[in-house]
Formats: structure tokens, C-alpha cells, sequence
């Protein structure tokens, strides 16, 4: 009987949470393009940091690197005031990383002051946290202060990402540097201790030479109305994802590049497409006499919208049209 009665609320509260104003009704399928020239885009920690590839040669990222991403694009939003503070609050932000410190801040108390939670209160907190936290109401979180608590414990996201994997294998270029300052003045001049020609090579680290990577994020209509995903985050979603590289440049990633944000959208009633074959009508294809790619300029990308249903509404996001333009 408790089970049916946690089960009557949740459908009392996902219907409450669906009467919110621009809620996110349609099923959403957002299909994303880039490329990394000379860069490294996720490294490995397992292999020296090296770039992710596959046994079979094609590179790869983890969704959660992605998120970090978007996150920072959030944070840099937030703090020059292009985005309201008030819901876009980041649970997992770059300044703190410290779940006791997001807890706090959003509910004034720290975890181990909130003890014996009612079902209710779990609903509550839950609401608060995602209308207060922007990343747990897309991605979901995880809360180890409330483990226990199978609602609270871990909130599904309402955007779910997929791993971006390259077009094609990629060649991994490995590069020393050496050191211009030395450490000591006894090492500039040399002496008994430290030889003057002594060898400076700092190590190493590896690049792609030229990938281009593809992936798709898909909407999970359950945790949309749970969360309270509008449309406002969806807009805001894509804005952040063209813009994703554009503060991430480093000395490992000089060039990354958003080429093409193609969103759809599905009408419930008129069945469903796969996020596969959306994936699938995005079609990046070498130029006759390229074997081995060095630049964007060496594919042929079309998204192709005849490989879908006409009741799917498709719009295609560039740099150059931040707003989008219907295919």
C-alpha cells in the first residue's frame, strides 16, 4: 500500500509539474557536429591523457566532458548577467565541486541537517533543487548525502547525451616540449650539481591531427516533467552548445569547432523516430580523392531531411544562424 501511495503522488506531481507554463512537451532530438584540429579533446587518463580512441581507431569522448563544457558556457552566462541567476544556478560548478556546498547554498542548511524526510519532503527538495540548479535539471545529479533516499538520492536528466565518436579514424600525433626557464640560477649557469647541458624535455603530449565528431542528445519526457524542463531551456541548451569551445581554447586544444546543431522535433501522436536514424540522415562524406582528412574543408556535411518523416520538424543551427533555419 505505501508503494501505491509513493506511486499516486508522483503522478499527482508529474502532472502538476506538466501544467507548468512552457513546459517542454514535444520528444527532442538534438544532433551535434564538430571537429578538433591539432587538439586534444577529452584525454584519456588511463593512457597518459592521450587523446579516446577506440580499438578500431575512431575517436571518441565521454558525454560527462561534454557537460563540463556546457556547464562552463553556463557559468561564464551567469556571471555576466546574460542569463537569469535565479534558476541557472550550476550544482556542479567549476568554483566548487563540493556537494555540501551546492546543498548550502541552495537550501541554506547543510546536508546532515536534514534528517527522517518525508516522502512530501523529497518532492519538495527535489522541485527546489531543479528549479534552482540548471545542470540537475538537464543532466540529473547525484546526491550521496541522500542515498538513502530513492528520490532525492538521484535525479534523472531530462537531457540524455550520447558519446560523440568521429567520422572516421583519427591519427594521433605525439609531441615533446622542453622547457625555456630553468628553476634555478645554478641550473642556468651550470656547476658540479647541475650540468649546464643538462636535458630540459618536460615531457610529452598527444594531439588529434583532424577528427570530425558527431552525437545526439535526447530528451527524456519523464524527467522533463519532473524537472520542469521549459522551452526557455531548451532554446538556452543550444545556445550553449554552439558556444561550447569558444572559451575552452587551451595550448592542447587551440582549434575546436562547432560546425552543425540540427534539432527535431516529433509530434507525439504521429509515431516516433529513433534518435539512430536522426543520427543516421546526418551525413558527413570525404571529397573524392581524400583518404586521410586535415580540415572540415575535406568532408561534404548535409543533414539529410528527406530520410525522415514530414511530421518531424527539423531546424538547423549554425554560428552564422543562431537562431536557426527550418529544412
Amino acid at each position: 500500500r505505501s508503494k501505491e501511495r509513493k506511486k499516486q503522488r508522483l503522478i499527482k506531481e508529474n502532472k502538476n509539474m506538466a501544467m507548468i507554463e512552457n513546459i517542454l512537451k514535444t520528444p527532442t532530438t538534438i544532433e551535434v557536429v564538430f571537429d578538433a584540429k591539432m587538439s586534444n579533446p577529452n584525454g584519456d587518463p588511463d593512457n597518459e591523457n592521450a587523446p579516446r580512441q577506440n580499438s578500431e581507431g575512431f575517436g571518441y569522448m565521454t558525454p560527462e566532458c561534454v557537460k563540463y563544457k556546457i556547464r562552463n558556457v553556463l557559468n561564464i552566462m551567469a556571471n555576466f548577467g546574460e542569463i537569469d541567476p535565479d534558476t541557472n544556478h550550476l550544482y556542479c560548478s567549476p568554483d566548487t565541486y563540493s556537494i555540501e556546498s551546492s546543498i548550502r547554498e541552495c537550501f541554506g542548511k547543510k546536508p546532515s541537517d536534514f534528517k527522517k524526510l518525508t516522502f512530501e519532503d523529497e518532492l519538495a527538495m527535489r522541485k527546489k533543487l531543479c528549479n534552482y540548479f540548471v545542470d540537475a535539471r538537464w543532466f540529473g545529479m547525484v546526491n550521496t548525502s541522500y542515498s538513502s533516499y530513492n528520490t532525492l538520492g538521484k535525479i534523472e536528466g531530462a537531457f540524455q547525451l550520447s558519446f560523440p565518436m568521429s567520422y572516421d579514424p583519427i591519427r594521433i600525433a605525439s609531441i615533446s616540449n622542453t622547457r625555456c626557464c630553468v628553476s634555478s640560477d645554478d641550473e642556468r649557469k651550470g656547476n658540479e650539481k647541475v650540468p649546464k647541458n643538462k636535458d630540459r624535455t618536460m615531457g610529452r603530449f598527444s594531439v588529434v591531427e583532424y577528427g570530425l565528431y558527431h552525437m545526439y542528445i535526447q530528451t527524456s519526457t519523464k524527467a522533463i516533467l519532473r524537472n520542469g524542463v521549459t522551452e526557455d531551456d531548451l532554446k538556452l541548451l543550444i545556445q550553449t552548445i554552439l558556444h561550447m569551445f569558444d572559451d575552452d581554447m587551451s595550448s592542447v586544444r587551440p582549434s575546436m569547432t562547432v560546425r552543425k546543431v540540427v534539432v527535431v522535433r516529433q509530434n507525439r501522436n504521429s509515431g516516433r523516430v529513433r534518435p539512430t536514424d536522426i543520427e543516421d540522415a546526418m551525413v558527413a562524406k570525404l571529397k573524392p580523392g581524400v583518404n586521410n582528412p586535415t580540415s572540415f574543408n575535406d568532408y561534404d556535411l548535409e543533414f539529410k531531411r528527406d530520410m525522415l518523416p514530414d511530421s518531424v520538424e527539423v531546424k538547423e543551427y549554425t554560428m552564422d544562424n543562431p537562431e536557426g533555419v527550418i529544412l
